[in-house]
C-alpha cells in the first residue's frame, strides 16, 4: 500500500513531466485511479489511528507514555468490542463467533484494567472513542470480522512493543506483552479462517 507521501512524489513527478500526447495523459490518470482503488481496498478501520498513536507514544517516557498508551489502548480495545459485537450478532460460523465472544471478554476485562491505572494516576475520566463499524454490502460478517482484526490487531501489537524502553510500569509492561502474545496468536488464527470464510 503506497503511502499518502509515495502517492504526493509521484504526482509531483508526474506534473514535472511535459505531457507529450493525449495518450499519456489518460495512462496517467489510469495509474493514479489504481493507486487509489489499492489504498480505499487495503485501508481498514483503525490503521489511520494506529499510525498516529504509534507516532505520538514514540516521543513519550514514563507516566506519560503511560498514560497515552493507556487511552490509546482504551480506544482500541473499544472498537475490537464493537467489532466483536456485530460479529456475534450477525455471524455464522460457530468458531468465529466463539472467538469473538472471547475478544469481548478478555478486552473488556482489559478496558476496566487500564480504566483503573488511569484513576490510580489522577487523569480524568476518560471515554474510548467509538465509530460504528458493519460489514459492507455483499462481506459476510464473518469475513468482514476477521479481515479487520487482523490489521486492528496489528496495531495494538505496535503500541504495546513500545512499552520496553519507554514505560517504567511494570503492569503496562505486563499486559502489552501479554497483548502481543495473545493478539499476535490470534492474527495466525484468523488468517487461517480467512482462507476458507466466504
Amino acid at each position: 500500500m503506497k503511502s499518502n507521501a509515495e502517492t504526493y512524489e509521484w504526482n509531483a513527478g508526474q506534473s514535472l513531466r511535459p505531457k507529450r500526447s493525449v495518450l499519456f495523459l489518460i495512462a496517467g490518470l489510469i495509474a493514479l485511479l489504481a493507486v487509489g482503488q489499492g489504498q480505499a481496498s487495503m485501508s481498514m478501520p483503525g490503521m489511520n489511528m494506529d499510525d498516529a498513536a504509534v507516532t505520538r507514544l514514540r516521543g513519550l517516557k514514563g507516566q506519560a507514555f503511560d498514560v497515552a498508551w493507556s487511552k490509546a489502548m482504551l480506544d482500541h480495545h473499544a472498537a475490537a468490542v464493537a467489532m466483536a459485537r456485530t460479529e456475534v450478532r450477525q455471524g455464522r460460523n460457530t468458531q468465529i463467533k466463539k472467538a469473538a465472544t472471547a475478544v469481548i471478554a478478555d478486552q473488556t476485562r482489559e478496558i476496566t484494567l487500564m480504566q483503573s491505572w488511569l484513576k490510580a494516576w489522577k487523569q480524568p475520566i476518560y471515554t474510548p472513542a467509538v465509530k460504528m463499524m458493519a460489514p459492507a454490502t455483499g462481506i459476510s460478517a464473518d469475513r468482514w470480522f476477521l479481515s479487520e482484526m487482523i490489521p486492528h490487531h496489528r496495531g495494538a501489537v505496535a503500541m504495546s512493543r513500545l512499552t520496553p524502553g519507554r514505560s517504567q510500569n511494570a503492569a503496562v509492561k505486563a499486559l502489552s506483552l501479554q497483548i502481543i502474545a495473545a493478539q499476535s496468536k490470534e492474527i495466525l488464527q484468523y488468517r487461517a479462517w480467512l482462507k476458507t470464510v466466504r
